[in-house]
């Protein structure tokens, strides 16, 4: 079956949410009908998902679509399905999958490669799981398609890296689209110095240049959310140091919510409170 996917009039409707609504609607409606298209919509599905191009509206349909989908087809072999981690030239190792149409088994993490092999008539699809920290923070800025920064300031202006306790500073966030285009529904996160605190409220008629649609002020971080344009905008607010000590100050970050490959964030610094 050849599906055309029609012309979006709204930025997040991309192809991996046209796939899923199609996918969803043949495995309730035509359960029958998938075999022979099932594998072709599936594949488009899954080159947006090995490029990390989903947000959480495309991962919401993909999952119910996978979901229903798995309604239709039957549990693989015992044994048909094999994995083998591979360990530097001539090591071997096999894995025992347990049973069910999703077997979940852990590899080690000297792992050269994994090896797949199927012994039936079907497709079979991986996820690889990976959790933990960053072990560095980033020291230098990243610019896609959205360039960010952040400095604090005191209240007469001045660039400063300290402040003193129960001083009042304020925070200027600057940023700014590149190649001359304007991006909507961009989040913006500031993740605030262990040692600040948001002082009074955050008004979207603030003393930079933007007002944002939209202002979630938080325990630790404020985001924003709204549009961007070529030109530089800024929007400041007000802080106050709370505890003495030098802390990590984390990256500015902006991303848009439906598009992951439009994103810039800020080097990581310090901030001390004497």
């Amino acid at each position: 079956a050849n599906f055309r996917k029609p012309t979006p009039s709204w930025n997040f409707y991309d192809g991996l949410m046209h796939n899923a609504q199609i996918l969803y609607l043949l495995a309730i409606h035509q359960p029958d009908g998938l075999t022979e298209d099932a594998d072709t919509i599936i594949q488009k599905m899954v080159k947006y998902l090995e490029n990390g191009n989903y947000n959480t509206l495309s991962s919401s349909y993909s999952i119910m679509a996978l979901s229903s989908f798995s309604k239709t087809t039957k549990e693989p072999s015992l044994g048909k399905i094999s994995i083998h981690q591979l360990f530097g030239k001539n090591q071997v190792k096999a894995l025992t999958l347990p049973s069910g149409k999703y077997p979940v088994v852990a590899f080690s993490e000297k792992t050269d490669q994994l090896r797949f092999t199927v012994e039936e008539d079907r497709t079979a699809y991986y996820q690889v799981v990976q959790a933990g920290y960053d072990l560095e923070l980033p020291k230098t800025s990243n610019v896609n398609s959205i360039e960010v920064s952040r400095t604090y300031t005191n209240l007469n202006g001045n660039t400063i890296q300290k402040a003193e306790l129960g001083e009042e500073i304020l925070v200027n966030l600057k940023f700014r689209s590149l190649n001359k285009k304007t991006f909507n529904d961009i989040a913006f996160l500031d993740l605030l110095p262990a040692g600040l605190e948001v002082s009074g409220t955050i008004d979207r008629e603030n003393e930079g240049s933007w007002s944002p649609d939209y202002i979630d002020v938080r325990e630790d971080r404020v985001v924003f959310y709204g549009t961007i344009h070529p030109e530089i905008d800024e929007i400041v607010y007000k802080v106050r140091a709370i505890n003495k000590g030098t802390y990590i100050s984390p990256p500015f970050y902006g991303e848009s919510m439906y598009d992951q490959t439009i994103f810039g964030y800020s080097p990581s610094d310090t901030f001390t409170v004497e």
